[in-house]
């Protein structure tokens, strides 16, 4: 019998009148030529059970999050493939140029993974570097992005295997030498 053709374009069609295409090109003209109308009758629709059309626009909404998020990861991965020089580049970038922003990271991840409370922000990595002027609270050296060894790192009073919590008063900065000497030691100024 060979499949049914759309009798103005030719594209296949199956049991409706016209093709998909056709008929959303078919129906934007229409919108566009009455859109007094249009809007009314979307209005209409909405006000006739309105928690139904917010409940329509949230699984939309969400759908539309879900997929735009699995499309930016393909694309993401796909461009890291093909350009891993540059990727890394920017990698490197960003993280001396966002240190607030890496450290809250790092330590949320370490909090998630000992069961307390990740709520660090950048805003209190940023209010913790500004309290210790740009330097280690134990050495008093100055902060150093570049420098592993002198860079900006978040530490504990009490540390977080240790019982501590993220809340402004047991966090300390340091360098990353001291933290690492700290290890999963109470402070020395935690008695204070």
């Amino acid at each position: 019998m060979g499949l049914k053709r759309a009798f103005k374009c030719g594209h296949p069609r199956g049991e409706e009148r016209e093709c998909r295409p056709c008929a959303a090109e078919r129906a934007r003209r229409w919108r566009d030529q009455n859109h007094e109308r249009a809007t009314q009758s979307q209005r209409d629709r909405y006000h006739a059970d309105v928690e139904a059309s917010r409940a329509d626009a949230r699984a939309y909404k969400q759908a539309r999050i879900e997929r735009s998020k699995e499309i930016g990861r393909r694309g993401s991965r796909a461009y890291a493939e093909r350009h891993p020089d540059r990727r890394k580049e920017q990698k490197v970038r960003y993280v001396h140029t966002h240190p607030e922003q890496i450290a809250a990271e790092n330590c949320r991840a370490r909090s998630r993974k000992a069961g307390v409370d990740p709520a660090i922000a950048a805003t209190d990595v940023a209010w913790l570097k500004k309290r210790s002027s740009g330097k280690c609270e134990d050495c008093r050296c100055p902060f150093v992005a570049r420098d592993p060894k002198w860079r900006f790192t978040v530490g504990h009073m009490i540390p977080i295997s240790k019982g501590g919590g993220n809340d402004r008063s047991n966090l300390i900065a340091q360098c990353w030498d001291c933290n690492r000497r700290q290890g999963d030691c109470v402070h020395s100024g935690a008695a204070r």
